[in-house]
């Protein structure tokens, strides 16, 4: 066991002393995927200068596309598809169908017995006056009165007099 050990710290050197004499330099940058990673000045130039060189003709290209026959074409393919979306549309497809029409024959036959439903089973929850209306039916005085920038004191005399809060 004790032999094993040995071995294996033997080669485990071994090994670690071998990478780490092993010159890089010496070693073919096309041997590495993607090229030498210990000499990254080179690679990043020769990127950038493959992007510029990309670039201007991509640019080119672009340019060159923008007004030729077939930009235009593919504009005009792009428009009739939103133009036939807008026409293909769900409601579009509703209005006039028989279903349109069986649905609006059924809301008038329900009609008059829903109006009858409501007026003898809402009653209870119908209000007479809406919040809307009480308030706008109380005078500008009032609502002075309410909001505090007002106030009725009664005097000593019992005369009740309106006096304006600071």
């Amino acid at each position: 066991m004790k032999l094993l050990k040995n071995l294996f710290f033997f080669i485990t050197s071994l090994i670690c002393f071998s990478a780490s004499a092993l010159d890089l330099d010496k070693i073919n940058p096309n041997d590495f995927i993607g090229g030498n990673p210990y000499r990254s000045s080179t690679n990043t130039q020769s990127v950038n200068e493959s992007k510029r060189a990309v670039d201007t003709n991509s640019r080119s290209t672009r340019s060159a596309y923008k007004n030729s026959h077939h930009a235009r074409k593919l504009d005009a393919q792009i428009k009739n598809y939103q133009a036939s979306r807008k026409n293909n549309s769900l409601m579009n497809k509703y209005r006039g169908s028989h279903h349109e029409r069986a649905l609006d024959a059924q809301i008038r036959a329900y009609r008059h017995s829903a109006r009858e439903n409501e007026r003898v089973f809402g009653a209870p929850f119908r209000k007479t006056q809406s919040v809307k209306s009480q308030s706008s039916s109380k005078s500008k005085l009032e609502r002075l009165i309410e909001q505090g920038v007002l106030s009725i004191v009664v005097g000593k005399d019992g005369k009740a007099r309106l006096v304006e809060n600071r």
